[in-house]
């Protein structure tokens, strides 16, 4: 039995690998540029605002932006407020968004909300995100999001059965070896510096993840490292308002089937639980808005048997 309480600390950041970008032009009805609107990208889980004004040729560009949820909008005298909603950041996304601003008063405002998925035009990465919802809520045999790499085309693993949470997978992407690939957490490189690929501190839990991405090719240079594929983690940060849970995950012989092979159940006693909590810094009159300082705190412990005598 195995008692482990893993706390993450990250040595090193690159903001291009953990954060992205939203960038466009600004127009009037006609089709001509606004130079010097004010245009304002809203985050909405931590209300946190970034303000650019347009150049000459009525460009913006909103640089390393926190992954998330975004509304964006556009002012400038005699013109009213363009605002769009429902815009999905995600990790290293270059999103081209163009505001239209119709004459009028400041005071008016014309909303749009985002429909279909927008498309990536600035880079031609190809690889898959799986986001923190999908690595939170679909079943993990052995509660490791790496088991979720093989929902990606190109990915061939040895996770058979990952009945422990603290063991480390060797995966193949694109037929090359499990030590070609780059692996960061939140832009520190988690990648086993001998012979490369993920390191033994892969088994980061579950809970604390944002999202992540899987580049298989065409990657830019920014990322290093890895020569075939780079897999990057994102995890959770706090929002404006305070959040917790509490959870188990359990697997236990006792409702196993006899194994095809050996035709006995295999013993196997696994517990793994903990706890989340998260919200804003927030004392006297420092932070007192909730839309500057956050923070993310988690305990994970798992309870691992396999000892004991099978079961015919």
């Amino acid at each position: 039995m195995r008692l482990t309480l893993a706390l993450l600390f990250v040595s090193a950041a690159y903001a291009q690998q953990i954060t992205g970008n939203i960038g466009g032009i600004v127009l009037d009805s006609g089709g001509a540029a606004i130079a010097g609107a004010e245009v304002t990208a809203t985050h909405i889980d931590t209300g946190a605002v970034r303000k650019v004004r347009t150049d000459a040729l009525g460009a913006y560009l909103l640089p390393s932006l926190r992954i998330g949820n975004y509304q964006l909008s556009a002012t400038h005298a005699g013109f009213k407020q363009s605002t769009r909603s429902g815009l999905e950041l995600h990790i290293s996304d270059h999103l081209d968004i163009d505001l239209k601003l119709e004459v009028g008063d400041t005071s008016q405002e014309v909303t749009v909300t985002a429909g279909a998925s927008l498309v990536e035009t600035e880079t031609s990465e190809q690889g898959g995100l799986i986001s923190g919802d999908q690595v939170r809520e679909l079943q993990l045999n052995g509660r490791s999001f790496m088991t979720l790499l093989e929902l990606l085309p190109g990915v061939a693993s040895d996770m058979a059965d990952r009945s422990d949470p603290n063991s480390t997978p060797s995966i193949a992407i694109n037929g090359s070896r499990s030590s070609t690939s780059g692996f960061t957490i939140d832009g520190g490189s988690n990648a086993d510096v001998i012979v490369g690929g993920a390191s033994l501190n892969t088994f980061t839990s579950v809970e604390t993840i944002a999202e992540f991405k899987v580049v298989t090719s065409a990657f830019a240079a920014e990322y290093g490292r890895g020569g075939f594929s780079q897999i990057n983690v994102v995890t959770r940060g706090g929002t404006k308002k305070y959040r917790g849970s509490v959870y188990e995950f359990l697997r236990n012989d006792a409702f196993d089937a006899r194994d095809w092979i050996t035709h006995q159940v295999l013993p196997l006693k696994l517990n793994n639980f903990g706890y989340t909590f998260s919200g804003p810094v927030s004392f006297g009159r420092y932070n007192k808005d909730r839309q500057k300082t956050f923070f993310f705190w988690t305990q994970e412990f798992n309870l691992l048997s396999t000892r004991g005598d099978a079961v015919n």
